[in-house]
């Protein structure tokens, strides 16, 4: 039996809590602008060393098949192996692997370090999920959740621009060194000043005291279930499902969005820059609001049965938003349009669409047993990274026949059957483990 630890007092029960959030804050924007270092030092590499087309694509094909493969089972180890270890190891490696891309000139050692790179990080985002359900509790766990998601709206909106800045001063292989050796740093910080639970620090974790709870209401055990229980439940399909079509919608709108506008429309770059900008801006007030207003709705919902979710209603507003800002982009952005409404455009995509990224994460991890929330997170980080997938080429193949406005049509066709299916599905039983089961 583990030692009992003596329980700290209120003051540094809070210190550690907010250590802990932070130290994952500031750790994952790290993590992410590792990952997207070589996104945003592309121009100066196609310049410095002559990559061609084919060559920028493996690179970046090798680092989004390592990480998809790898934020899977990172999911799954999350819930055998510490967190915080997890988190911590994985930023470590990664800026070692981000300081190495500075010694090569060909493409192939480019893509053997970048799948690296997506190996090692796959890891980090259900650690810091596993972590974050033990401090929050459930009244106030989906809007930090949303917080923590804004660490990559946070990279995408301050990585271009500081990326540049260094280039321009100094190169490209100074800015990913910089990216680098900061991550070995903090990585090391993270690593003592984070704790996987408020159990480490002798205080009962928010996910059981949740779980007790609920157990006293209801009167009955959610029992401990297993991953096969988890992917028979009908509630996990309709996440997935919905997470893969809006994680496509996010992933199209960033990478085609810019091109769409400049390509197609005729507007300038710096218009189609702009319309990023406002994307990640509007992402950032977007995923907090809904984080907020969901968890406002589950304390108000104190009801007996276990039927649909609060979160879920928030979820499906959102989609419905993005859909409009998508409709609008197809039809009522032209080349004369004004870059205020470019923006505005731009702001209401992101708002919408940032939201529900976040809140299906929560309800991958809200509704399974705690022992299960990773590997829950990672099914459904699953879906996402396919959805990213087929927002890449086949995307692209479509709007190759169909141009990009038919392409956002087809896309605009796929959320109204997302709202259709959420809608149909309100009343599915939450828990993706049922309540019914007992403990044998």
């Amino acid at each position: 039996m583990a030692a009992e630890v003596t329980p700290v007092s209120s003051g540094a029960y809070s210190l550690c809590k907010w250590m802990t959030f932070w130290s994952m804050y500031a750790g994952y924007t790290l993590a992410v602008f590792n990952r997207k270092c070589f996104s945003f030092s592309m121009p100066a590499i196609m310049q410095n060393l002559k990559f061609d087309k084919d060559q920028l694509g493996l690179i970046s094909s090798s680092q989004n098949l390592a990480y998809t493969l790898s934020k899977f089972c990172g999911g799954v180890l999350s819930d055998r192996v510490s967190a915080k270890v997890l988190f911590a190891v994985g930023l470590f490696f990664s800026g070692i692997f981000t300081v190495a891309l500075t010694a090569f000139q060909t493409a192939t050692p480019f893509a053997v370090f970048m799948f690296l790179q997506g190996l090692v990080q796959g890891g980090g985002w259900p650690a810091c999920a596993k972590i974050l359900k033990q401090w929050f509790s459930p009244a106030e766990f989906g809007m930090w959740y949303s917080i923590l998601n804004t660490t990559m709206n946070l990279a995408c909106s301050v990585g271009p621009v500081l990326t540049t800045f260094v280039t321009a001063a100094i190169s490209w292989r100074a800015n990913m060194t910089v990216y680098g050796l900061t991550s070995l740093v903090v990585s090391v910080f993270c690593f003592f000043c984070m704790w996987n639970s408020p159990t480490d620090v002798g205080h009962p974790s928010c996910a059981d005291v949740g779980s007790k709870n609920e157990g006293k209401s209801k009167g009955r055990s959610r029992g401990r279930g297993t991953w096969q229980d988890m992917l028979r439940s009908p509630f996990m399909w309709v996440v997935c499902i919905s997470y893969l079509v809006l994680f496509m919608g996010r992933t199209a709108t960033l990478d085609w969005g810019q091109l769409y506008l400049i390509q197609e429309l005729g507007q300038s770059p710096y218009i189609g820059s702009l319309f990023i900008s406002s994307l990640e801006v509007g992402g950032i007030i977007g995923s907090i609001l809904a984080g907020y207003l969901a968890d406002k709705l589950v304390a108000l919902s104190q009801r007996d049965d276990v039927q649909g979710s609060p979160r879920m209603t928030v979820a499906t507003v959102y989609v419905f938003i993005y859909l409009a800002g998508l409709h609008c982009l197809s039809f009522l952005v032209t080349s004369a349009t004004s870059h205020v409404w470019v923006m505005a455009v731009g702001f209401t995509m992101g708002f919408g669409i940032y939201g529900p990224v976040s809140l299906y994460g929560v309800m991958a991890i809200e509704a399974a047993p705690t022992h299960l929330s990773g590997t829950s997170h990672a099914i459904v980080s699953l879906a996402s990274n396919i959805g990213a997938i087929l927002a890449g080429l086949p995307f692209s193949y479509v709007a190759k026949h169909f141009e990009w406005k038919g392409a956002f049509i087809i896309l605009e066709g796929l959320l109204i059957g997302i709202i259709v299916l959420k809608v149909a599905a309100r009343n599915l039983e939450y828990k993706m483990v049922p309540t019914k089961k007992k403990l044998q």
